[in-house]
């Protein structure tokens, strides 16, 4: 999601090459709102969205979707930072502009991270499992 439509448009085109389905928004409430009764692999956010910035909108969606793979991108590197991003919950960040090749590095990365973090969670989930139906 971005303010900008060739932002929105140049990553809904990106992902579209890629095989991803995109639904785009203008803003932090029709965000939430398309995001009500479906289900999505990932998020990319602006910071400077509207009346509610990316990092308030971050901490929602996870509150609400917990574990959901957030990248949030901004031009304002003076107002904003990695750590603010992170601490909010987005698992990548991403300074515009930015080249086809550095978004699609970060984009494949946090899917790839957030695989991993599914697969361990799920691995940890099964030995707690199989430790609690074991006999002493």
């Amino acid at each position: 999601m971005d303010d900008e439509e060739s932002i929105r448009t140049f990553i809904v085109t990106l992902l579209s090459k890629k095989g991803h389905r995109c639904t785009t928004a203008m803003d932090g409430a029709e965000a939430l709102d398309k995001m009500n009764g479906d289900r999505f692999d990932a998020v990319i956010t602006d910071i400077v969205i509207g009346k509610v910035d990316g990092l308030t909108l971050t901490k929602e969606i996870l509150r609400r979707y917990p574990g959901l793979p957030i990248m949030i991108m901004t031009g304002y590197t003076d107002d904003y930072s990695v750590e603010e991003a992170i601490e909010a919950g987005a698992q990548e960040f991403i300074k515009k502009p930015f080249s086809i090749t550095e978004f699609d590095l970060r984009f494949r990365k946090m899917m790839r991270d957030n695989e991993i973090l599914k697969q361990s969670e799920s691995k940890k989930n099964e030995m707690i499992f199989n430790l609690q139906i074991e006999p002493m």
